[in-house]
């Protein structure tokens, strides 16, 4: 949002404010720092059939989640299972690697869930959460795509490049400056 230059500091306070009184409102209530920890609860997403009798849950693309003892599914399950994967070269996905990208997804999925609940629903799924780690794989590692942050960073393209980012995170430090995490998604 732009904001035109009659619009005081106050004004810009309160646009903001409103803008976050949104963002906890919905059935997942999941900030940024907790989306690297989230866990699918199995009895959630699949039958107690399917909990009970199956050693693993086939999903996204062929990979095989083997639930752990309560029967849920962790970043650790959602790792193993991607980098055993049909079609992805476990050697080229390092752990630190499904752990940035799982975090923004689930971050994604969740906010997408909770912003427009009437065509999101359901869309938090360890399915989906699997097949887009798959396309960040096809397009990253496969396809040698780098995102425009990762350009800049690595003096591949202009500093001055216009980009659309989105914060993540915002923190007042104490010496009064103020962190932000920014992601070009």
């Amino acid at each position: 949002m732009v904001l035109g230059p009659s619009r005081t500091i106050l004004d810009r306070f309160w646009t903001v404010q409103k803008i976050k009184k949104h963002w906890n409102v919905g059935p997942h209530n999941l900030k940024w720092p907790g989306a690297r920890d989230y866990v699918f609860v199995g009895r959630h997403y699949f039958t107690e059939d399917t909990l009970t009798q199956s050693v693993f849950i086939e999903l996204g693309d062929g990979a095989k989640v083997v639930l752990n003892d309560a029967s849920n599914i962790d970043l650790e399950a959602i790792t193993h299972s991607f980098r055993n994967s049909p079609g992805v070269n476990g050697s080229k996905v390092t752990e630190d690697w499904v752990k940035n990208h799982y975090r923004w997804i689930i971050w994604k999925l969740a906010s997408l869930e909770r912003r427009f609940p009437n065509r999101c629903a359901g869309l938090l799924h360890p399915n989906t959460a699997l097949l887009q780690l798959r396309y960040r794989y096809d397009k990253e590692i496969n396809g040698q795509s780098r995102s425009a942050l990762r350009k800049i960073y690595e003096k591949d393209d202009i500093p001055s490049k216009c980009l659309v980012l989105v914060v993540a995170d915002m923190k007042k430090l104490d010496d009064g400056f103020i962190y932000l995490e920014l992601s070009d998604g």
